[in-house]
């Protein structure tokens, strides 16, 4: 029986899929032939001349597409122009604010105490009392209840104090002009009068962070000679306010400031020679030490003694 003849070329009579199908079988030689060169010819691959080709025509194609491939400059807005997008945009809004339901919000503590901060009006004890530190002093600065607000420069709150608990609370009648302009009770403003004003803290072995020092005016009166019933009650609601956050054990007013404070028609000299008490329904019975002030101290340093026994009473006082 003959032997079976093969063509003279086996691979080249297979189809590139039955060459493939070899080739991921393992099979890259057939009868002494390569699979591989021949597939890669059937299935397309790249030969140099093709490469040649490919690179010829995408260069041609380049060149005619690059006018299109540059991106469009973008003109900067005028201020002509962005005008008139605003006008678009505020009519826009109008024409919405028209088509929303007029319903009414009701009123709560919160939108009450912002808006009264914002007009300025006044407001009852329980709403001082819901304010935070820093509202409390944007409502003292926007306060209209008397007529010192018409020429006030800064309302004067408090020093850093900001509402901790202090067993020490110095009172002056009025804010000194160097207050005023920083807003601040701070008798270091007052380069003389805060010198002596530490070395009273100092000779008590007290620090700045254990006292405050608050003005029962929180606005500094043109005439400064002056003093108004009608400046003290309109204040009075954030002085009260104030003391509460505080919680002092003892007051020590300066100068006048006993006087007004408790309402008396004595002069300091009766007034350091009694036993005071501050009254009142919410802070109870704090006593009041009169004495005479840094300011009064520089003038008359001869008084400087009595002033340093007042002291001494108050520290007494709040160690009791």
């Amino acid at each position: 029986m003959p032997e079976p003849t093969l063509p003279s070329s086996y691979v080249s009579s297979l189809n590139p899929i039955q060459r493939q199908l070899l080739v991921e079988l393992g099979v890259d030689f057939l009868w002494g032939e390569s699979i591989a060169p021949d597939l890669q010819k059937a299935m397309g691959a790249d030969t140099p001349e093709r490469v040649s080709e490919k690179t010829e025509a995408k260069e041609a194609v380049s060149s005619v597409a690059s006018p299109l491939s540059v991106e469009p400059k973008v003109a900067m807005a005028t201020a002509e122009t962005a005008n008139v997008h605003a006008n678009e945009a505020r009519k826009m809004l109008q024409r919405a604010r028209h088509r929303m339901p007029a319903n009414t919000v009701s009123s709560t503590p919160e939108t009450k105490v912002a808006s009264t901060l914002k007009q300025g009006g006044a407001l009852d004890r329980s709403e001082l009392s819901a304010l935070s530190w820093q509202e409390l002093r944007a409502y003292s600065e926007t306060c209209s209840a008397c007529e010192l607000s018409e020429n006030r420069v800064l309302s004067v709150m408090a020093d850093e104090s900001q509402g901790r608990q202090c067993d020490w609370l110095f009172l002056e009648q009025l804010p000194s002009e160097g207050s005023e302009n920083q807003g601040q009770a701070d008798l270091a403003v007052e380069v003389d009068a805060g010198e002596l004003f530490e070395q009273m803290l100092f000779a008590l072995g007290l620090e700045r962070s254990e006292i405050a020092i608050l003005p029962l005016l929180k606005c500094r009166p043109s005439n400064a000679d002056t003093l108004k019933n009608d400046w003290l009650e309109a204040c009075s609601p954030i002085l009260l306010e104030q003391m509460t956050r505080l919680q002092p054990k003892c007051i020590v007013a300066f100068g006048d400031a006993a006087a007004s404070l408790l309402q008396e028609d004595k002069g300091l000299l009766a007034l350091r020679r009694s036993s005071l008490f501050f009254d009142h329904p919410v802070l109870g019975k704090i006593p009041v030490v009169a004495t005479f002030s840094p300011q009064y101290l520089l003038l008359n340093s001869s008084e400087k003694a009595q002033t340093w026994q007042d002291l001494k009473r108050a520290r007494q006082i709040i160690r009791e």
